[in-house]
Order: structure tokens, then C-alpha cells, then sequence
């Protein structure tokens, strides 16, 4: 029989309450699991039995006991009730619930500094929500004379959850992301469970500390400040959380909270790819944004955001195709967002990294790294995080491997990585990107920058230019100071890092003027690397992790130069399915460093002149192109008439070819 308490409080209709998550199938088959006795936590199982002893770490990673005790298998055993309507999923959470609160104190993990009690609330709060929604279907009526929730249960689960709220605001983290999760789990028990002891003091220091502490996380163009995609979806969702839940119980919060807030989700909306998958950039599982988007663009009648949330059945296209995000240094390439999900799917889209390092422990030392999906697919990734441990394990620290230089797709000089790391959760002085200057046009959109490091003396410049967004054309240079040119030699190592499904292979091509161009066959996107004949290129093993304590071997093309000089590289990438076909990537003897590109774009063959100088200087061919180049490169695109058709580049002046006036690609929407 339905207890009085029970139905007072799973009836109650003085709030407005959110709607609790959507069971997934990884959820669900969590469930299943625990039910069982296994426990699947950070990618290490065990079988704990029906009453495991909750002070007792089974794994060596102390990820795994906090992971246990911020209550996620409580959700996912009411999602499984509410799937199956299997009374043994509630008897498993009650018995479970039971037992971790009379063994339990709070402030158990101390090394959280309650971060576990704080999203262990908000599992708690979540699992109020679905046990309404079990007790509005019949689910908790008890069987057999023994009721799995009955009034003591709940009565001391929910004083419980005000003593931890209680807890968690006075055991704030000073700044930043743990900060947010617990006054956003605060705020929800203040909200969503009036009966808790001091619910309404929680929601207004919640809501007060909030303002304060997300202001400072979010920068003004949306992104989070520590610079890791996963973190940034977490710390927008519970942002977004407290938004939507403000608005429904008309609660009051500072317009400038709300703009910035809508800012970070249209971030989310440009870093998310063609697939609904987020690149991982720092320390990031895989991601899932769509639910997000589409909260959110209802909330902000933003239909772009429900564009991208649909991937694009809803809504309306954002109207830029490429976008700057200032504050934090890094660019999203699109050549569209699609008309329809066909379209939206088979996008290209490039996140360039020209960002500052993140606040914090959670950036990679991965300055000028850029990813790429294209044609459906993944084509060049990030490695994720994999660990949190910094413990060697067979002689390997996988903190640093993950986080290192090498591991992204950018150039590593002289072995080093741009930012010393010292620990799995300090590093050196920060690697700082200078000299960021970016062009989103009306054809062609393109960024150049370079990485000035504390624990080398050279400097890597790195162009990337979206030629009429067709094609990518990266161009690194790595330049000793002038004390050292001719005298000491320096090493620089490019990596793109390919998906683990690919399996590539290499086929050397002249490259002109003592260069080699060698074509990478067998991967997701044509790719060909113009390097000097001494350059060694080949394809390496390394790692991507999409899901914590979970790694799998990846293919690597990696080509090392060494020398006293410049060392220059050059890389060309274009998908495969946009009727654009590389040729050949030629270097020049033309008194400065010059690359022709020949390509064909549907069929119609073109070429691609690109000038990386040294230093501003005037450019000047044979063939009749004239320019003065004030920047770091010029490109100047001729049909098979050796017409000029469309030209860019930085800070240049005066151009012509064959005594005709070329005008360069405009300046289009801002974003």
C-alpha cells in the first residue's frame, strides 16, 4: 500500500520541475550490469556481489571508488525499472541506497574537495525524478508484502540530501569547473527537493555564486577557460540546467549570466562535428552536445542551435559558414552546414587550435593542432585523455604520453613539448601563441600563428588556409634565432594523427627542388607532405582514447627534419567525396620558399601558387605575378589558361598577374 509521505512527495506539484535524462543503451546495460553484482567504472570491471563494501577500492586508480560513489548506477537501475518494469531493478537500488547511507558518512572521498558529494546530489535528484515517474506508473507498489521504498527510506535519504548540500556550499572549490558542478547541484536540490532542510538559503547562494563563478569560467565567445571540450559540455549543460530551471520557477538571474550562457552553447554548436561526435580536445571523453543544443535553442529561440542540435532536420543553418572565436584562440572551418541531414553529415569541418592553454590541468600541450571530419568521418583526431594517473605503468607515465606534444596534430621541436610537464596535474610555464591573426572571407578562410616556448629557442610558425574552402593547406616553419642560424642544428617532428580504423600506407612523389611529396593512400582524406629530400616520413603507432581508462593503437604520419635553417613543411588534406582531387604538391626554386598545388575541382584542372617568405618582402615571377607581402604567405589560384582567378593571403599589396590587377578574397561574415 502507497505509503502517505511517499505519495506527498512524489506528487508534489509546487515546482516546476526539469524533465529527468534519457536512458541510453550504455546506461541501460550499466544497469543490467549492476544488478548483477559487476561493476564497470573508468574501464576496469569487478564483480562486487549484491552488498559491496563501499570503503574498499577494488582498483589501483582512485578514479574508480569516485566514480562509484557519485551514485550514477542509482539513475541507471530506475531507468532499467522504468524500461522493463522488472521489479528486481528497484529492489537493487533500494537495497543498494540503503546500505551506502547507514555505512556512509559524508566527505568520505576527501581528495574531491566534494566534488563527488556534489554530483552525487545530482544523481540523487535525478533519481527522485524517476521515481516519480515509476510511482505515477504503478512500479513501487511493493510485492510479496516487502515495500522496497518505504517512508524511513526516503525520509532519511532526503535529510541526507540536505546535510550534503550544506556540505558541498561550505566545501566550494575556489574557481572553475568543480566549483560549478557543486553549486549547480546545490542549486538543484534547493529547487527540486523543497522538503530538504534550508532548500530556499541553497537556491539563493547557489544562484549568487553561480553568477559570480560561471562569469569567470566562460569567456566572452562561449569558451570554457580550461580549454577541453569535455569539460566545456559539462560545465554548459549544468549552466544551461540552472537557466532553464530559473526561468520555469521564475527565478531571477543576471542578463549577462543568460548572454553568456547562450554563448557557450553556440560554441558547442561549432566545435560539435558533422556526426553529433565532439573533437577531444585536452582532456575529454567523447561527447554528445545535440540534447544540449536543442534545450538550449528553445530556451533562446535560437533556431541555429536546433540546427545543429537536429543535425540539420530543424531549425535554421547559422548564417556564417566559418567562424573566430577571439577570446579563445580557436577557429571552426565549414565549407556549409548542409540543407538537410545527408548534407549536414557529409560536411567538412576543421577546429584549428590557436588558443591560449587552458586554466587548470585539463589542456594538452597542443598549440597550432588542428582536427578534421570530412565526407562522414573522422579524418585527423585528437587522442582524448585516456587517464587521470600518473602512476608509470610498464615504464609509461600515459598522463604525459596523452598530453604531450607528439600526441597532437602540430610540430614538435627538438623532442620537447611546447609546455614542460611536471606532474599529471602541473606543468611548466605556459607555451604562448603570438602574432594570431585570422581571415574568415567570402571564398577562403585562413589563420596564421605561431608557438613561442619556454623549452627550446625556435619558434613554429604555422599557416592554415581553407583554400575556397575546397582544400587545406598547412604550412609549418620552424626558425632558430638568429644567433643560432648555421650553427646549431634544431629538429622538427609533424604528426597527423588518423583515425584507429585506418590503415595507411605511403607513396613517395617528385616534390621539386630537392623536396619529396609523399602521398598518404588508405586514409579518410587525401593527404600529401611536401618535405626537403632528407626528411624522413613514415607512419608511426600511437593512441586515442574515447572513453576513460580505455585506449586503442592509431596510425601516425610523422615527418622529422633536421638542420640549421628554416625547416619547412608542407601538408595538403582535401575529402574525398567534394569533387576535389590533389595531383601533386611541387616545390619551386623561385628565391623564395614556394609550393605549387595542382588539383582538379570537379573535373577542371587548377593550380594553386603559394609564397611562405621569411620576411615582408616583394614577390615576383617569371610568369608575371607581382605582390608585396607584408605577412607571413600568398596564394594566387590560375585556370588552364594560367589566368589568375581568386587570390589570398597577409597583408599584401599591390597584386597582379600578367599585368592585370587581382583583387584578394574579401573579408565576409564576421560570425
Amino acid at each position: 500500500m502507497t505509503t502517505s509521505f511517499r505519495s506527498r512527495l512524489l506528487t508534489d506539484d509546487s515546482v516546476a520541475l526539469p524533465d529527468p535524462p534519457l536512458p541510453t543503451p550504455e546506461l541501460l546495460a550499466d544497469a543490467e550490469r549492476v544488478l548483477n553484482g559487476r561493476w564497470l567504472l573508468v574501464g576496469q570491471e569487478y564483480h562486487l556481489g549484491p552488498d559491496p563494501d563501499w570503503r574498499v577500492n577494488p582498483s589501483s586508480d582512485k578514479e574508480w571508488q569516485i566514480a562509484q560513489h557519485k551514485h550514477y548506477f542509482g539513475r541507471n537501475l530506475l531507468h532499467g525499472l522504468l524500461a522493463t518494469g522488472d521489479p528486481a531493478y528497484l529492489r537493487c537500488w533500494s537495497g543498494l541506497l540503503r546500505s551506502w547511507l547507514a555505512t556512509m558518512g559524508t566527505g568520505f572521498i576527501a581528495v574531491s574537495d566534494a566534488q563527488v558529494e556534489a554530483l552525487r546530489l545530482r544523481s540523487w535528484v535525478e533519481s527522485l525524478l524517476l521515481l516519480r515517474q515509476a510511482h505515477a506508473r504503478g512500479l513501487l507498489d511493493p510485492a510479496g508484502g516487502v515495500d522496497p521504498v518505504d517512508d524511513d527510506l526516503l525520509r532519511v535519504w532526503l535529510d541526507r540530501m540536505g546535510v550534503e548540500a550544506r556540505y558541498v556550499s561550505t566545501h566550494l572549490k575556489p574557481v572553475r569547473n568543480h566549483r560549478t558542478f557543486q553549486l549547480h547541484s546545490v542549486f538543484l536540490v534547493g529547487v527540486c527537493v523543497p522538503q530538504a532542510p534550508g532548500a530556499q538559503d541553497l537556491v539563493a547562494d547557489a544562484v549568487r555564486l553561480l553568477t559570480d563563478n560561471l562569469l569567470r569560467e566562460l569567456l566572452p565567445d562561449g569558451v570554457h577557460v580550461e580549454m577541453a571540450t569535455h569539460y566545456h559540455q559539462l560545465v554548459a549543460e549544468a549552466a544551461l540546467d540552472v537557466a532553464a530551471l530559473a526561468a520555469r520557477n521564475g527565478i531571477a538571474l543576471d542578463p549577462l549570466l543568460l548572454e553568456r550562457i547562450h554563448a557557450a552553447t553556440v560554441w558547442s554548436a561549432w566545435l560539435q562535428w558533422p556526426d553529433g561526435h565532439i573533437p577531444l580536445l585536452g582532456d575529454s571523453d567523447d561527447g554528445d552536445h545535440r540534447q544540449l543544443l536543442l534545450r538550449a535553442g528553445d530556451l533562446y529561440a535560437d533556431p541555429s542551435l536546433t540546427w545543429a542540435g537536429s543535425l540539420g532536420s530543424g531549425g535554421r543553418p547559422p548564417a556564417a559558414t566559418s567562424r573566430d572565436f577571439p577570446d579563445a584562440g580557436y577557429l571552426v572551418l565549414t565549407d556549409g552546414w548542409g540543407q538537410g541531414p545527408p548534407a549536414f553529415a557529409r560536411r567538412t569541418h576543421v577546429l584549428v587550435d590557436a588558443a591560449r592553454l587552458g586554466e587548470g590541468a585539463h589542456s594538452h600541450y597542443d598549440a597550432l593542432s588542428l582536427v578534421l571530419h570530412c565526407d562522414g568521418v573522422p579524418a585527423l583526431v585528437d587522442p582524448g585523455r585516456y587517464t587521470y594517473s600518473g602512476e608509470p605503468v610498464d615504464g609509461v607515465d600515459w598522463r604525459h604520453t596523452f598530453k604531450s606534444t607528439r600526441a597532437h596534430n602540430t610540430v614538435t621541436v627538438d623532442g620537447r613539448d611546447q609546455t614542460r610537464y611536471l606532474s599529471r596535474n602541473k606543468h611548466g610555464p605556459d607555451a604562448e601563441v603570438v602574432g594570431r591573426v585570422v581571415h574568415v572571407g567570402r571564398e577562403g578562410d585562413w589563420v596564421a600563428a605561431a608557438v613561442r616556448s619556454r623549452e627550446y629557442t625556435p619558434t613554429h610558425a604555422r599557416v592554415v588556409v581553407f583554400v575556397r574552402r575546397q582544400y587545406l593547406l598547412v604550412l609549418d616553419r620552424v626558425r632558430p634565432p638568429d644567433a643560432e642560424r648555421g650553427l646549431v642544428e634544431h629538429t622538427a617532428e609533424l604528426a597527423w594523427h588518423l583515425p584507429a580504423s585506418c590503415v595507411p600506407d605511403l607513396r613517395p612523389l617528385a616534390g621539386g627542388a630537392g623536396s619529396v611529396t609523399t602521398a598518404v593512400r588508405r586514409a579518410p582524406a587525401q593527404l600529401l607532405v611536401n618535405a626537403p629530400g632528407r626528411a624522413g616520413v613514415r607512419v608511426d603507432s600511437g593512441w586515442v582514447s574515447t572513453r576513460y581508462g580505455v585506449k586503442v593503437a592509431a596510425p601516425v604520419v610523422r615527418a622529422r627534419l633536421r638542420g640549421t635553417a628554416d625547416l619547412i613543411l608542407v601538408t595538403v588534406i582535401a575529402p574525398r567525396t567534394t569533387g576535389v582531387v590533389l595531383d601533386a604538391v611541387t616545390a619551386l626554386a623561385d628565391g623564395c620558399p614556394c609550393w605549387r598545388v595542382q588539383l582538379r575541382v570537379d573535373g577542371v584542372p587548377f593550380a594553386d601558387r603559394v609564397w611562405f617568405p621569411p620576411e615582408a618582402g616583394r614577390v615576383s615571377t617569371p610568369e608575371g605575378v607581382r605582390a608585396d607581402v607584408g605577412g607571413r604567405f600568398l596564394l594566387v589560384r590560375t585556370d588552364a589558361g594560367e589566368r589568375a582567378v581568386w587570390a589570398t593571403g597577409e597583408r599584401v599589396a599591390g597584386l597582379s598577374a600578367g599585368g592585370r590587377d587581382v583583387p584578394l578574397d574579401q573579408s565576409g561574415h564576421p560570425g
